[in-house]
């Protein structure tokens, strides 16, 4: 048995001569969930009928069987049982062998809040895997506006984006980041998926709220509240956005309306990673910086900015480009694509 913190155990229910009901007993005694597991045994008798999970093999007497989506998760310390009906003698499944993948978050209903979190730092760091909960929201929602990131992401894309938890946040500098996510449907077989960060998930201190869209590719959404896998990428320069751009295209600069000469205002999107900082480039070689507000939008008020500037843009790993002929004091929306992108790391 691959998990010595997981025991299989069996005892014979009812015996009616020509046929029998057994009961096979699941116990998590590890201190880590056990998610989508599957179990094997051999049994000399053909299986007739099974409760609380589905056959998925059977070799000339060698079972598989599976969760339902139900008792997907044992968590540690519970115990989850299985009945089957069989005919023939009442023979004992022998040879159990159990797998699954093992989480540190308990996906419980009543521990879905939580505003701190020593497990995990505020910085993303490529190659790193986080593991935590993810839940779901109405993406769609009119009342939900651009979420926190301000990114207004059109209706057809938002299979794309999540928000993710109030350390990673960080305010909003994980704003527009890439993260590769694996769930149950990936412990299944299924490819992992991309999602862009886009909106702040206040209330919990680990994992993501996907949009709708994006949970239904990682989970049967039934399941509510399920434990996920993921990581910080750089796409490729083929990759599109849900913003609708690819990131070859380079950074998109979003024009700010209420922006002006005494309010110059940007937010980017489209960047391979994320934004550490934004500075201006004076005539005379300096650089002023931007201030970064919680909408992920990067400001300066010291008055009379007229015309194009160039900015100078740092990601998290410290890599520089500059975007060139940037109106951020236009009172424009437009978007300015400007063909400049981070390098891939």
């Amino acid at each position: 048995m691959p998990n010595e913190s997981i025991n299989v155990n069996y005892s014979s229910v009812k015996d009616w001569g020509n046929g029998f009901e057994g009961e096979i007993y699941i116990t998590n005694n590890g201190d880590r969930n056990l998610d989508s597991w599957d179990l094997e045994f051999d049994l000399a008798n053909e299986i007739t009928g099974i409760w609380d999970a589905q056959i998925i093999g059977n070799d000339n007497g060698s079972y598989t069987i599976k969760h339902e989506s139900w008792n997907r998760e044992i968590k540690s310390g519970e115990t989850i049982t299985i009945n089957f009906v069989s005919n023939g003698s009442n023979n004992t499944p022998q040879n159990f062998e159990i797998d699954g993948s093992t989480f540190d978050s308990p996906s419980s209903y009543d521990s879905i809040y939580s505003f701190s979190n020593p497990n995990i730092g505020s910085d993303l760091s490529l190659g790193q895997s986080y593991q935590g909960r993810a839940t779901f929201y109405d993406a769609a929602n009119p009342t939900g506006g651009r979420g926190n990131s301000g990114y207004d992401i059109p209706y057809g894309n938002l299979a794309g984006i999540t928000a993710i938890n109030n350390i990673q946040w960080n305010g909003s500098s994980a704003s527009g980041a890439f993260l590769l996510v694996s769930g149950p449907r990936q412990r299944e077989g299924a490819a992992p998926i991309v999602v862009q960060v886009s909106d702040l998930l206040y209330e919990r201190a680990d994992g993501l709220d996907l949009s709708a869209e994006a949970f239904a590719r990682v989970a049967d959404p039934v399941d509510g509240v399920v434990n996920i896998d993921y990581e910080l990428i750089g796409p490729g320069d083929d990759f599109q956005t849900p913003y609708g751009y690819t990131i070859g295209q380079g950074i998109v600069a979003e024009g700010i309306p209420e922006s002006n000469p005494w309010y110059g205002a940007v937010r980017l999107n489209n960047h391979r990673y994320p934004i550490e900082s934004i500075d201006l480039l004076t005539e005379g070689g300096g650089t002023v910086p931007l201030k970064r507000g919680s909408d992920n939008r990067f400001t300066i008020e010291n008055g009379a900015i007229y015309g194009a500037q160039d900015l100078l843009v740092t990601d998290i790993f410290g890599q520089q480009v500059t975007l060139y002929d940037i109106d951020i004091a236009n009172g424009s929306s437009a978007d300015i694509v400007t063909g400049q992108q981070f390098s891939l790391i």
